[in-house]
C-alpha cells in the first residue's frame, strides 16, 4: 500500500505504451470521464502522477490539472534524485497553486538543492504555506528570499501590532525553511515567547485566512520545542482556544487539520518533558480532534497523527472517560480497518482502546459492539512480528474479554 498526503491506496504500476493502454481500455469497455479520472489520479503522489501522464493522451491532459499539484510530497524519493531542475518542473505544474512541499522527511541531506532552489519555489508559489526539508539543504543565509536583511528583522516584525499578513507569511516560511522538522527537539531557535504570542495573535486577526493559519501553525511546529524550558504551559494556555478554532473553522482542510494535530503532538512532548501533562489533559480538545479525524477518514496522515495523540492523552482515568464519551473508540476502530497495513497505527489504536475501556464498563460495552475485538484480533494476526502490536493488542483483548 502507498501512503500519500492524506491518502492510503494500493501502489499502481503502469506497464505498456500509451497506445497499448488505450487499446486495453477500449477493449474492456471502460471510458472514464475527465472528472472521474481526476478523482482517481488525486490518489497518487507526484512520482506516480508523472508515470500516469504517460498512459494516454487523456491521462496526460488530466495529469496537467493544477489541482493535482497543490501538495508535492517527495519525502520517500531517494534524496539524490531530487534535483533543482526536476523539482522546479514539478512546481511549475501547480501553476502557482502549490500549498505544501516536502522534499525530505527522513533527515538525509539533499545535496543537489540549495537556497537558489528555495528562492525559485517561493517566487513561483504565492499560495505556499508549508515547506519541509530545506533546513539541511541551504548552506547560506536565506533571509533575502523572504524580503529581509536578517533573521532578527523577520522575528521583530512578528511582535509588531501592525505587522502585515505578507510579513507574517514570510516569517513563518523562514521559520520552516530554517527549522528542522526531523529533529525539532535540538538546536537553537530565534523564536521566543513574545514571537509565539505574536504568531498566536495573528491567528486571532486572520482566523479565516486558510494559508496564513496553516503557515503559522507549521512555523510553530518547527521551533516551539526549542524555546527555553518550562514554557510549555504558557504556550498551551495561549494556544488552546486557537487550536480548537483551527480544527473547527478549517475542519474541511486536510493540511490544516494535520498540522494542527502535529502541533498538539509537539506541545504534548514539551509538556511531558516539563512534567506538566495535567495542563494539557485539562483541555485536550477531544471532541474537536475526533470530529476532525472522522472528517478525514481517508487521510493516512490525519489518522496516524490523531490516533497517536489519543493513545498518548488517555493514559489517565479522567481523560479516558472524556475521550470515550467523545467517540474515540469507534473512531480508532474505523482507522484500524482503513489502514490495516500500518503497524504503528494499529499499535496506537490498541493502546488507546485498552486505556479507554479497562476501567469503564460503558466504554467497554461500546467497544465490543463496535467490533473492537475483531479489529484487534485482525491487527495481532496481520502484524505477528511487531512487538508493539502484540503487546498492546494482547492487553486490549484481555481487558475486553475480562
Amino acid at each position: 500500500m502507498k501512503k500519500e498526503d492524506g491518502i492510503c491506496h494500493p501502489k499502481i504500476t503502469l506497464v505498456g505504451t500509451s497506445a497499448h493502454m488505450e487499446d486495453a481500455q477500449r477493449t474492456a469497455g471502460i471510458e472514464l470521464s475527465d472528472d472521474s479520472l481526476l478523482r482517481v489520479l488525486s490518489l497518487l503522489d507526484a512520482t506516480d502522477l508523472c508515470s500516469a501522464a504517460c498512459v494516454s493522451r487523456q491521462w496526460r491532459r488530466v495529469c496537467g490539472s493544477k489541482t493535482l499539484w497543490t501538495v508535492i510530497d517527495l519525502g520517500n524519493v531517494v534524496a539524490q534524485r531530487v534535483t533543482h531542475k526536476r523539482l522546479l518542473n514539478l512546481v511549475v505544474r501547480a501553476q502557482g497553486g502549490l500549498r505544501a512541499l516536502t522534499i525530505d522527511d527522513r533527515g538525509s541531506v539533499t545535496p543537489k538543492l540549495s537556497e537558489v532552489t528555495l528562492a525559485a519555489i517561493v517566487q513561483q508559489s504565492p499560495d505556499l504555506a508549508f515547506i519541509l526539508g530545506f533546513s539541511k539543504v541551504c548552506t547560506k543565509s536565506v533571509e533575502h528570499v523572504f524580503g529581509a536583511d536578517s533573521a532578527q528583522e523577520l522575528m521583530d516584525k512578528l511582535v509588531q501590532p501592525d505587522v502585515s499578513p505578507a510579513d507574517v507569511m514570510n516569517a513563518c516560511l523562514f521559520l520552516q525553511a530554517t527549522g528542522d522538522f526531523i529533529n525539532i527537539f535540538t538546536g537553537t531557535t530565534l523564536m521566543s515567547l513574545p514571537v509565539v504570542n505574536g504568531l498566536i495573535s495573528q491567528l486571532d486577526k486572520h482566523a479565516s485566512d486558510r494559508r496564513l493559519v496553516h503557515s503559522v501553525l507549521a512555523g510553530l511546529v518547527s521551533h516551539v520545542l526549542k524555546i527555553r524550558p518550562v514554557a510549555g504551559i504558557e504556550i498551551w494556555r495561549a494556544l488552546r482556544a486557537h487550536f480548537r478554532a483551527a480544527l473547527t473553522t478549517h475542519i474541511d482542510d486536510n493540511l490544516i487539520v494535520h498540522t494542527s494535530l502535529y502541533l498538539l503532538s509537539v506541545i504534548h512532548r514539551k509538556l511531558v518533558l516539563e512534567a506538566q501533562m495535567i495542563v494539557l489533559r485539562d483541555g485536550a480538545c477531544f471532541a474537536e480532534m475526533i470530529a476532525a479525524i472522522r472528517k478525514h477518514a481517508a487521510s493516512y496522515r490525519v489518522q496516524l497523527m490523531g490516533c497517536k495523540l489519543m493513545s498518548r492523552l488517555v493514559d489517565n482515568v479522567e481523560s479516558s472517560v472524556e475521550a470515550g464519551a467523545a467517540g474515540a473508540v469507534p473512531t480508532m476502530i474505523a482507522a484500524m480497518w482503513n489502514f490495516a497495513d500500518n503497524a504503528t497505527l494499529q499499535a496506537d489504536c490498541c493502546s488507546g482502546i485498552y486505556c479507554i475501556t479497562r476501567h469503564n464498563a460503558v466504554h467497554k460495552a461500546e467497544a465490543i459492539r463496535a467490533g473492537a475485538v475483531r479489529a484487534i484480533e485482525a491487527a495481532v494476526q496481520a502484524h505477528a512480528s511487531n512487538t508493539d502490536v502484540q503487546q498492546f493488542g494482547s492487553q486490549a483483548l484481555a481487558a475486553l474479554r475480562a
